[in-house]
C-alpha cells in the first residue's frame, strides 16, 4: 500500500511540475515582448536625454555641443555628445577627449521604423526634411537642407538652439530655426520618435492604433 501511495505521489509531483512547466513557458511567451517595449522605450528616453543632454551642457559650457548617433561622424557607440569647443574653432568632428556622454542601444533595439507600424510616416512636429530617411532613423539633413542629404548628427549652440552642419565644410552652417528633426527607433513590435523642435525642445512620440501619439 505504501508503495501504491508512493508510486502515485511521483505520478502527481510529474504532472504539477508539466503543468507548472506549461505555465511558464506560456508566461515566458507574454513577458517577452513587454521587455523588448520596455527596452525600446528606456532606449528612446534614453535617445531624448542625449539631446537634452546636448543642448543644456551647449547652454552650461558656452561651446558647441553635437549630437550624434549612429555611428557617424567618426563617433563610437550608437549616441554620442561631444563638446566640439567655441564657435570660431569646432571641427564638426567627435576627436579624441571630446565625448561627454555615450549610450549604446539595447539588444532589439534598432534605428528606423517598422514597415508594418508607422512606415517612415512622420511624427507630429517633425519639421526634418529628410522624409526618406526616416525609414532609416533621422529626418534630420546637414546644413544644405537637401531632402536627400540624411544626416545623422546635429548641433547644439550657448544659446541652446539646434543647427544643422555639413562635417566636410564645417563653416556651412544651417541657419536658426532649421535645426528641428527626430530619430526614428523601432523593435519591429512598436516605432518611437524623439522629436526635436527648432528652439531645442524634446518630445517622444509612440505608434499605436490610432497613429502617433504622446
Amino acid at each position: 500500500m505504501d508503495r501504491v501511495r508512493a508510486g502515485m505521489t511521483v505520478i502527481e509531483l510529474m504532472v504539477v511540475l508539466a503543468i507548472i512547466g506549461v505555465l511558464l513557458t506560456v508566461a515566458g511567451f507574454q513577458v517577452a515582448p513587454w521587455l523588448d517595449n520596455g527596452r525600446l522605450k528606456t532606449a528612446a528616453r534614453s535617445a531624448a536625454g542625449g539631446l537634452s543632454l546636448a543642448r543644456s551642457e551647449a547652454i552650461r559650457s558656452g561651446d558647441v555641443h553635437l549630437l550624434v548617433f549612429q555611428q557617424a561622424i567618426g563617433a563610437a557607440g550608437a549616441i554620442v555628445v561631444s563638446n566640439d569647443g567655441p564657435q570660431s574653432a569646432m571641427n564638426c568632428q567627435v576627436d579624441t577627449g571630446e565625448t561627454v556622454h555615450t549610450f549604446e542601444l539595447p539588444d532589439g533595439v534598432e534605428w528606423g521604423t517598422s514597415s508594418a507600424l508607422s512606415n517612415g510616416a512622420p511624427a507630429p512636429d517633425d519639421l526634418g526634411i529628410s522624409v526618406a530617411g526616416i525609414s532609416d532613423g533621422s529626418s534630420f539633413s546637414d546644413a544644405t537642407r537637401v531632402a536627400a542629404s540624411q544626416a545623422t548628427w546635429v548641433a547644439f549652440f550657448p544659446d541652446g538652439i539646434p543647427r544643422l552642419f555639413t562635417p566636410s565644410d564645417c563653416a556651412a552652417l544651417g541657419q536658426i530655426g532649421q535645426g528641428a528633426g527626430a530619430l526614428y527607433l523601432t523593435n519591429q513590435l512598436r516605432d518611437y520618435a524623439v522629436v526635436l523642435s527648432p528652439l531645442g525642445s524634446v518630445r517622444v512620440h509612440g505608434w499605436g492604433s490610432a497613429g502617433w501619439a504622446l
